[in-house]
């Protein structure tokens, strides 16, 4: 997240995280940008920039706050059959006679079958 201000300086800054139960300060957030190397649900919510001086009026200015939604990884299935392989357009896998595992060329290139 980046968020500009422009002023005489020194401009200070500082980014906020509200998950709901009120603004907080980020320890060592004093830039203009904020990154989360590896978000999780626990910084889901919103964040906002606050920028001040001492030098000019406003002497504090604050960004329109900015909601991050974390969202759950994707799921890979592995399956493993013991029965001997069947395979033909469409059909990949292994199993007894007169079961067949259907599925699209995406599916196909994205599964691990062991």
């Amino acid at each position: 997240m980046t968020a500009t201000f422009t002023g005489k300086s020194p401009i200070y800054y500082q980014w906020y995280f509200n998950n709901g139960s009120g603004a907080v300060p980020i320890l060592g957030a004093t830039n203009t940008s904020y990154t989360i190397p590896q978000a999780t649900y626990a910084n889901a919510g919103s964040y906002n920039l606050v920028a001040s001086n001492s030098l000019s009026a406003p002497a504090t200015v604050s960004s329109t706050p900015t909601a991050l939604t974390v969202n759950a990884p994707p799921t890979t299935f592995v399956m493993d059959f013991s029965w001997p392989a069947y395979s033909g357009p469409g059909v990949i896998g292994t199993g007894p006679p007169g079961i067949k595992l259907i599925t699209t060329p995406e599916i196909r290139s994205s599964m691990a079958l062991r």
